[in-house]
């Protein structure tokens, strides 16, 4: 007789379906100063603290690259919108 069921083979730590350990990065940024809060801002604002908000991320990226390690001092960050 077959059994009709399919044979699960496991790839991870100790041969059990548990991942393998992989380190993890997190990098905090300083805040960004919006100012006093305005009820209906214009697309101008938005988009003045928009920018402000990308140029921080791609500073904090840049910064943090030569830390990391070899696979990310190639890397570029892309951020479409």
């Amino acid at each position: 007789r077959r059994f009709k069921i399919s044979l699960m083979l496991f790839y991870g730590r100790f041969g059990l379906p548990i991942p393998h350990r992989q380190p993890i990065v997190m990098a905090c940024n300083a805040p960004i100063i919006v100012g006093e809060k305005i009820e209906s801002p214009t697309n101008d604002q938005i988009n003045e603290l928009h920018k402000k908000v990308v140029l921080a991320h791609k500073q904090l990226f840049n910064s943090i690259k030569p830390l990391v390690g070899k696979p990310y001092n190639d890397k570029k960050l892309i951020i479409d919108f």
